[in-house]
């Protein structure tokens, strides 16, 4: 499915209005808890309709404001973020948390998959939740979509990848506006599997 231009540009002002939180990027960062890597521009998805990538620089702390989905889960002073801005409503975001061992990062890891799965316990208009994969990158990986439908205005999509290694929790996102079609799946599990293998 092709989406306009004056469309993405329409339902771009209308999720921001909606507040459903689609936003991502990777980049390289520190924060007082940890130095992570973050993907590269190089790394993330090509197509024409995404690029080129403007990369915002890193930052300690989490993005503001929080994927809808997994808001309330990761602890802000352990976190880290970077953001890549695409084409009009196109985002991709990287977050690396580093907790105080394995166990908590185990827990952390599980409740931000339990919460992306029962998305739609946050959110009104989601129409779908799909389980993209599960893979044994690092300490595993785990990919999910959410499809959502603003009302008066365009589909939205959201991808979510969450993955460990050791204590340290990466969660890598995709955002734009489209439907299931229009979900680069295969691109950003490229994309997560090399933010998880390159955090650390």
């Amino acid at each position: 499915m092709s989406i306009s231009k004056k469309s993405r540009t329409r339902a771009l002002i209308s999720a921001a209005v909606v507040g459903v939180a689609l936003t991502g990027v990777a980049v390289t960062s520190a924060s007082a808890n940890h130095t992570g890597t973050f993907v590269p521009k190089s790394d993330l998805p090509q197509a024409s309709q995404y690029t080129p990538w403007t990369a915002q620089a890193p930052k300690a702390g989490l993005p503001k404001p929080m994927y809808t989905c997994i808001k309330g889960i990761l602890p802000a002073g352990k976190s880290s973020y970077q953001t890549f801005s695409g084409d009009l409503a196109a985002e991709v975001r990287e977050i690396i948390t580093v907790a105080k061992n394995k166990t908590e990062a185990k827990a952390l890891a599980a409740k931000l998959r339990s919460a992306i799965a029962n998305c739609d316990d946050k959110l009104d208009d989601v129409t779908d939740i799909d389980r993209i994969g599960r893979f044994k990158t690092a300490d595993g990986l785990t990919l999910d979509a959410v499809y959502t439908a603003p009302e008066g205005s365009e589909y939205n999509f959201q991808l979510f990848a969450v993955g460990r290694d050791g204590r340290a929790v990466v969660v890598t996102t995709f955002s734009d506006m489209g439907q299931e079609d229009d979900a680069p799946i295969a691109a950003f599990t490229t994309t997560a599997k090399r933010a998880l293998q390159k955090a650390f």
